[in-house]
């Protein structure tokens, strides 16, 4: 499996994770998107963080640096109150 990541992040001009830890790192930030994604059907071009999480600027535009993709955030209370907009 490891050698298929490398393979892939080198076809898609991605930095190639050599080390172990890089390579779990490359699996959990592609997994969520890409298997909610391959679930429904459909592909998102931006995501919608809620909950306290979105006070922490740098989490967010890093989760939108690495799905590439817009990120939308708020309500902070909607991680609290089990609703979103």
């Amino acid at each position: 499996m490891p050698e298929t990541i490398r393979n892939d992040c080198r076809n898609t001009d991605q930095e190639v994770p050599e080390t172990p830890g890089k390579i779990i790192r490359c699996i959990l930030e592609s997994f969520a998107l890409e298997r909610i994604e391959s679930l429904t059907g459909k592909q998102y071009e931006r995501l919608h963080m809620v909950g306290d999480g979105i006070h922490n600027e740098l989490l967010c535009q890093y989760t939108a640096n690495v799905l590439a993709r817009e990120v939308w955030t708020g309500p902070s209370e909607a991680g609290v109150n089990g609703h979103s907009t």
